[in-house]
Formats: C-alpha cells, structure tokens, sequence
C-alpha cells in the first residue's frame, strides 16, 4: 500500500465538498486540474515505512521532555502516527478509509510554524537513546527513514504553503 498526498485549492474544495462532490472529483483528479497538484515533492510512499515511523513517534514522543516534547505534540505526533490519525478538516466529505487526511492552508502554515521549533539534531539524538533496537532496525538508517521521513512531510506541508494549497492524504 501506498501513502499519497494532493496539494489542493481549499476554496475549491470546501465548495466541492459542500456540493457533494468531492470525493468523486478527488478520484478523477487529471494532471491538468488546476484546483489540484499530485506532483508535489515526495519520494516515500510507503504506507508500511509511514506506520513504522509513527509507531516510533507514538512511543518516542510522550517520554520526551519540556520543550522538544511540546513541538513533537503539536505537530509531529498530529502527521505521523501509528494509526495514521491525521488532521481531518473536512470531517465526513470524504472516505476516512480511503482519504486519510485534509489540511487546510492555515493548519498547514501553523503545523509549519512549530516543525520549525523541532530541534532535529535533538530529536534524532533522543530517537537513539530512546526507541527499542528492534524498531530501529526495522525504520533502518534513522538520519535518513526517520529524520529524512520527518523532513519529507515538513517539504510538503512548505510546498503546499508556498502554493496557498490545502492537502489531502490518501492510502491505497
């Protein structure tokens, strides 16, 4: 299975959405739909690496402390989780087994906002010391499947604000 993401125009979509529409739109998005954009920066899909690492996150993140446990709260532990629990502004427009999250532009610059605050050097080191050898075998190289991971959805969610997009997650 693969994890995928659409940046989106919001405005489009909450009318979509409120038509009725959307789900159906969002399966027959063609590469030139100018409301969405599935060539957005991303180079892992992989929805098993995705529950990999939020397993990581989900028994890293409660035993952090001060303020690098409060960022991870509020931003990293709200993308990446083992029960891929995501953002879902649009609530019931969509198939929550199917489209797994969507963000709108402003949840999108918040999040941003407090990734920034992450210390990566200190959350790799905490990772380390921190997460069971077993786990860490299983993500791999963590500089590069669990920080690269990481940065790979904070590129995103910069693409998506740079674009004034929203952000749809799906897994299929």
């Amino acid at each position: 299975m693969q994890i995928s993401p659409d940046l989106v125009q919001w405005d489009v979509v909450t009318k979509k959405a409120a038509a009725g529409t959307l789900e159906h739109d969002l399966y027959e998005i063609r590469a030139d739909d100018e409301w969405a954009d599935n060539e957005c920066t991303w180079f892992n899909d992989s929805f098993i690496h995705y529950c990999q690492v939020g397993d990581a996150v989900d028994f890293l993140v409660p035993k952090l402390k001060g303020v690098l446990k409060d960022n991870c709260e509020r931003s990293l532990a709200l993308i990446l989780n083992e029960t891929c629990n995501m953002p879902r502004e649009l609530g019931d427009a969509l198939n929550n087994e199917y489209f797994v999250s969507s963000i709108s532009p402003e949840q999108i610059s918040s999040l941003i906002v407090v990734f920034e605050n992450v210390d990566m050097n200190e959350l790799l080191s905490e990772y380390q010391r921190i997460i069971p050898d077993d786990l860490q075998s299983d993500i791999g190289e963590p500089k590069e499947n669990f920080i690269g991971y990481i940065e790979q959805w904070i590129n995103l969610l910069k693409e998506a604000r740079a674009k004034n997009m929203g952000l749809f997650v799906h897994v299929g």
